[in-house]
């Protein structure tokens, strides 16, 4: 996100015969992560692997400055295959539901443990459950600008409540919306003209409706003005410690 502002929306060149922030270096091993493989040996000769070799042979970091700076010549190949893996920013969820059952299946077979397949998928929400109350409120240091931040949260925390429309015919009828599924926010902070800028983003998504998923307890109504009327908001709110409760619905704790 911090390249995105600094470079992409500002339509800068990033000029890799000048020092260049350190970050980038990091984004581009990243963004190599996330090419497609077979396009990286159709269009440029190289690997993943190779690639991230190469990038780390030829630019040198200066920790003082917190830059980084080009230390002898590129190949063309190269130099494109860069370009490439820069021109595009990644945003999709690192994990979803059905990624975590696969990995749990994979460890358990892996470990010679003796397990139901068809039973443990069966209870493939519950499982997805659990992971996401571990996954709330949690710290990690990935060594940017400040920790990062994941939370439980879902596709929407507001919709509206008990809104009726007039078609064109005269007919009357409910607005109906829902919260969609549950999922894990990931919240990171990037320095931008001198200020923080808060950039927040789905890092694992699920299959778990929100209304079949929460208790009540969860959810409240509230309203908004919008010129001479009032709008009424059902909303989902989070924010506080959650656990499970006996019928296996997120729940708020209460406090020791």
């Amino acid at each position: 996100m911090r390249y995105f502002c600094e470079y992409v929306s500002q339509d800068v060149s990033l000029d890799i015969s000048k020092p260049f922030p350190s970050y980038v270096k990091q984004l581009m091993k990243f963004q190599v992560d996330r090419s497609n493989e077979q396009e990286l040996r159709a269009e440029f000769r190289v690997t993943r692997e190779r690639l991230k070799s190469r990038i780390d042979f030829l630019f040198k970091e200066d920790k003082k400055s917190k830059t980084a700076y080009l230390k002898g010549r590129i190949g063309k190949e190269t130099f494109d295959a860069i370009r490439y893996v820069l021109g595009f920013i990644n945003s999709r969820p690192a994990f979803t539901q059905d990624m975590l059952l696969n990995e749990i299946v994979l460890v358990l077979k892996k470990n010679e443990l003796t397990f139901d397949e068809h039973i443990l998928r069966k209870q493939g929400n519950r499982i997805t459950l659990c992971i996401l109350t571990l996954l709330h409120r949690t710290t990690f240091n990935f060594k940017g600008y400040q920790p990062g931040h994941c939370y439980i949260s879902s596709e929407k925390t507001a919709i509206l409540h008990d809104l009726w429309y007039i078609d064109e015919n005269g007919k009357e009828g409910l607005i109906e919306e829902d919260f969609g599924t549950l999922q894990v926010n990931g919240d990171v902070v990037v320095q931008y003209n001198g200020k923080d800028l808060a950039v927040s983003h789905p890092v694992f998504t699920t299959e778990l409706n929100v209304e079949e998923w929460c208790d009540q307890s969860l959810f409240s109504i509230e309203a908004t003005q919008a010129g001479e009327t009032q709008v009424l908001y059902r909303k989902v709110n989070f924010e506080a410690e959650l656990g499970i409760s006996e019928n296996f619905k997120l729940i708020q704790h209460a406090p020791n």
